[in-house]
C-alpha cells in the first residue's frame, strides 16, 4: 500500500504565479501524479530524532531508552497490539479499544489513496488541454494561469485582445516634403509639405492585428475546456491535501500510542515509539512503499 507519503503536489497549483503546460513547476515534487513516487514522510521519525537529542546527544531517553537497552523484542514492546495479526474483518468488527485509533487509520489511509488516484485522473485529463492551450497562449506570449483569479483575468485579456480595433490609417500618415513647380518662368518651384500614408508601417501593423487578433480568438474558443478541467484538477489537489494527514506517519504512530494506552499499562508517548515499532505496525497495514497489507485488504473490499 502506497500510504504515509508527502502529497507535495505543489502547493504550486494554486499559489504560484504560473503553471507551464509540462508541469515542470511540480518538479522535485514527492507526487505529481504517480504513485510510485510516493515515500515515506519521515515525519515521525524526524520528531523522535529531535526529542531525543534535546534530551541530550542521540541516545533516547526514558522508556525508549530501557527498552533499546533491554534489546526487547518488538512484540513485548507493542504488548497487545498482535491483534494487527488479525484478518481484516478480525481488526475492522474487532470491539477492542486497542484497535480504535488503528481502524481509523485504515480507512483514512484508504480515503487518500483513493484521493490521489483521483488526483491522478485529474492530472491527467488536464495534461494534453493544458499543453494544446499553452501552445494557443505562446503567440500572445501569455502563459498558463494557476489561480482562479489567474483565469478569469486571462478571459478579460483574450476578450481585449480578440475585440482590439484595427490599425486606423491616419495613425500611419507621415509629412513628405513635395516640390511645387512655379507658375512664373524662371522661378524656383515651392517646397510644401503632404500627408501621405506609410503604406509599408501600415501593412505591417495591419498584419500584426490579424495574427494577435486570430490567435485570440482561437484561444478565447479553447479556454473553457482547460479552464474547467484545471478547475477539476485543483478540486482532486485539495481533497487530497485535506485527507494527507489522518493518512500520515504521525496518524499512524497516534494510533499506536492511543492503543498501547488502553492496554493500560501507560502513560505512553509518542518518545516511546521506536523505528522498529513503527516499521512493525506499517509492514501489517501496508503503509508505504511495496508494502500489502490490512489497508490493500479493506480497499479491495469496498
Amino acid at each position: 500500500m502506497r500510504i504515509i507519503s508527502s502529497l507535495a503536489v505543489a502547493a504550486a497549483l494554486v499559489a504560484a504565479p504560473a503553471v507551464t503546460s509540462d508541469f515542470s513547476i511540480l518538479d522535485g515534487a514527492a507526487h505529481a501524479g504517480n504513485h510510485s513516487d510516493k515515500g515515506n514522510s519521515g515525519k515521525g521519525q524526524e520528531k523522535r530524532s529531535s526529542k531525543a537529542s534535546d534530551a541530550g546527544g542521540n541516545a533516547k531517553s526514558g522508556a525508549g531508552a530501557e527498552k533499546s537497552a533491554g534489546k526487547r523484542s518488538v512484540n513485548a514492546d507493542l504488548k497487545g497490539m498482535n491483534s494487527l495479526n488479525r484478518s481484516l474483518n478480525g481488526l475492522m468488527n474487532s470491539s477492542d479499544p486497542k484497535m480504535d485509533g488503528i481502524r481509523d487509520f485504515v480507512v483514512a489511509s484508504a480515503d487518500y489513496e483513493a484521493a490521489l488516484d483521483a488526483l491522478d485522473e485529474a492530472k491527467d485529463a488536464y495534461q494534453p488541454l493544458a499543453n494544446s492551450f499553452q501552445a494557443d497562449l505562446n503567440p500572445l506570449r501569455l502563459m498558463l494561469p494557476s489561480s482562479v483569479s489567474g483565469w478569469d483575468d486571462l478571459e478579460a485579456t483574450l476578450a481585449s485582445l480578440a475585440s482590439a480595433p484595427e490599425p486606423d490609417k491616419v495613425d500611419y500618415m507621415v509629412e513628405v516634403e513635395v516640390e511645387v513647380p512655379s507658375e512664373v518662368e524662371g522661378e524656383e518651384p515651392t517646397i510644401v509639405t503632404e500627408m501621405v500614408l506609410d503604406q509599408d508601417a501600415y501593412d505591417a501593423a495591419v498584419e500584426t492585428w490579424t495574427a494577435m487578433t486570430g490567435a485570440a480568438k482561437t484561444a478565447e474558443a479553447n479556454l473553457a475546456p482547460a479552464r474547467d478541467a484545471w478547475t477539476a484538477y485543483a478540486i482532486a489537489f485539495g481533497e487530497a491535501q485535506s485527507k494527507e494527514a489522518a493518512a500520515s506517519e504521525d496518524a499512524m504512530i497516534a494510533a499506536i500510542v492511543d492503543g498501547l494506552n488502553a492496554t493500560g499499562a501507560g502513560p505512553v508517548t509518542e518518545d516511546d515509539i521506536t523505528d522498529e515499532m513503527v516499521a512493525w505496525v506499517a509492514a501489517r497495514l501496508g503503509a508505504g512503499d511495496d508494502l500489502d497489507g490490512l489497508i490493500d485488504a479493506y480497499i479491495a473490499s469496498q
